[in-house]
């Protein structure tokens, strides 16, 4: 598995920028509207992950997202805390996975989990490699992670990446990013 960060991609994600913005219009325009800069944040984190793929077509992706957000987030966010990325992850035809602390009621697979207070991540109990990619924007510089563990943003990632291992297929990859590496550069 390897494991990159938004800065890995380089410029290569600006590629995918306007397809991933056509696919975010069309979810929006076919079903709920939302805000836009849950929409931008939404897009910019869909081309990264084309980026990574090497391709506009996720149709059969299986990708997991830790801390996706979920349908009840609690108060009145504008939905930025809601699971747009999963949600247009399954649109256009990839298997998303969310994973949050909250609940959700979505038609992806969701499981409620807290990463950083589990000595293990289990997302699959037979132990079967099930996802190629692994995706994480903004948890390991969340507010709510930083109050409660204790360490770096490397040594936060490098946890991640250890309870991935067997989770993501050995020629996936671990996207991640922090608040500050979001939309370095827009089209």
């Amino acid at each position: 598995m390897k494991i990159l960060n938004y800065k890995d991609i380089g410029n290569a994600w600006i590629n995918y920028y306007h397809p991933a913005g056509e696919v975010v219009n069309s979810f929006s325009a076919e079903n709920q509207r939302f805000s836009l800069s849950a929409a931008g944040i939404t897009q910019i984190s869909l081309a990264h992950l084309m980026a990574a793929f090497e391709t506009p077509n996720l149709k059969g992706k299986t990708i997991l997202d830790l801390g996706s957000g979920s349908s009840n987030s609690r108060g009145n966010t504008n939905g930025i805390y809601e699971p747009w990325l999963c949600r247009v992850l399954d649109y256009m035809g990839a298997v998303p996975i969310g994973l949050d602390v909250g609940s959700s009621d979505e038609n992806f697979r969701f499981i409620q989990a807290r990463l950083f207070e589990q000595d293990k991540l289990v997302i699959d109990p037979s132990g079967k490699i099930i996802v190629d990619a692994a995706h994480s924007r903004g948890l390991v510089d969340c507010p709510e992670v930083m109050y409660k563990v204790v360490g770096s943003e490397s040594d936060l990632v490098r946890r991640l990446s250890q309870n991935l291992e067997g989770i993501v297929k050995p020629d996936g990859f671990f996207l991640w990013a922090n608040s500050g590496d979001i939309g370095k550069r827009l089209v």
